[in-house]
């Protein structure tokens, strides 16, 4: 049974959100997909900006067209890890699938797991070094890194920030089995980055 339809989007928070996150995952529903479409609509009508998360290199293959039928009714800022990068991209080395992606969005981040992040911010490309961790399990931490980059640059921070602090809060997702943190975990992860350095 499909649980996101059209019938269950909430068009006032929408109107009102400065972002607009849809999982790419999404796109594997048709209901999901059709609200995903009016969910788009709804966001360019009110100035809420629209952020797509490939989220898995398989659905990037199975789904491609639906995938850039929603890119192509707006992107604002785009999220993938290097494998999802490559693969929508068709390339065979980072660095022309990260300027193949500059023509998908004006914002783009490139998760690489150990090595961090590459970002494209619209004018030039900055790579985000990682936070040494031992990780033990990788479940949603693209998920952690991209609601923290959402997180920041909601609050005015620049977006090399943003994606700092997502490197962190995707570190302690790691160390640790199960795809969420708990809210204390969130508050530790917050206090401990207003104390690390800033480059």
């Amino acid at each position: 049974m499909d649980l996101l339809t059209s019938k269950v989007l909430n068009i006032h928070n929408l109107q009102n959100s400065k972002y607009l996150f849809i999982e790419g995952y999404l796109v594997a529903s048709e209901t999901a997909l059709e609200a995903c479409f009016e969910a788009i609509e709804v966001a360019k009508t009110s100035a809420t900006k629209i952020v797509i998360s490939l989220s898995d290199a398989t659905i990037v293959n199975i789904f491609r067209d639906q995938i850039n039928s929603l890119i192509n009714l707006g992107c604002d800022v785009l999220f993938c890890n290097e494998s999802e990068a490559l693969t929508f991209s068709n390339c065979n080395n980072l660095k022309k699938a990260e300027i193949f992606l500059r023509n998908i969005s004006s914002t783009n981040l490139i998760t690489l797991g150990k090595k961090g992040c590459l970002v494209w911010d619209g004018n030039k490309s900055n790579y985000i070094k990682a936070i040494k961790t031992k990780a033990v399990d990788t479940n949603g931490a693209g998920d952690i890194f991209a609601g923290a980059v959402l997180n920041k640059i909601s609050e005015g921070k620049s977006l090399q920030t943003a994606a700092e602090f997502g490197c962190l809060a995707s570190s302690k997702k790691v160390e640790k089995f199960g795809p969420r943190l708990s809210a204390q975990e969130y508050k530790n992860i917050k206090k401990e980055f207003q104390k690390l350095p800033r480059n």
